[in-house]
């Protein structure tokens, strides 16, 4: 666990921490401009589905009970969001704005039940280390 951790799994963490943080508020930013500028949405997007991706090729150790499946439950949830908030974006430029609220909403459901498996990841180390 240690070694995943320093070996990058911390830094991992910490990117997407950030990106989520940004994502959110872009996505908010860009609902409130009726969806007519996508383009720092799609910026941040694209970092975010990158650090999810590197994320996804350095999973935790199998060791942990639960930390592998949720750590990576959460990983599929953010890169589903990170999809559907790009094609929203992609929707809105094409003159489909239903599409693209459509998008935004599935997006943002599916970046709260990654947040979620991320905590039940959180919970599952906590609960190791104190056993």
């Amino acid at each position: 666990m240690t070694a995943w951790f320093n070996g990058g799994g911390s830094a991992q963490l910490k990117a997407i921490g950030n990106d989520t943080g940004t994502l959110q508020t872009d996505m908010q930013a860009y609902v409130a401009g009726n969806l007519t500028d996508g383009t720092t949405l799609q910026a941040e997007d694209a970092t975010f589905q990158s650090d999810v991706q590197a994320a996804q090729a350095n999973l935790p150790p199998a060791g942990v009970p639960g930390l592998r499946s949720d750590y990576n439950a959460a990983l599929t949830y953010y890169n589903t969001s990170a999809t559907d908030l790009n094609n929203a974006v992609i929707a809105a430029n094409s003159g489909d704005d239903d599409g693209a609220v459509a998008d935004v909403e599935v997006g943002n459901t599916a970046l709260d039940n990654g947040n979620a498996k991320l905590s039940a990841a959180t919970t599952d180390v906590n609960n190791y280390n104190n056993s």
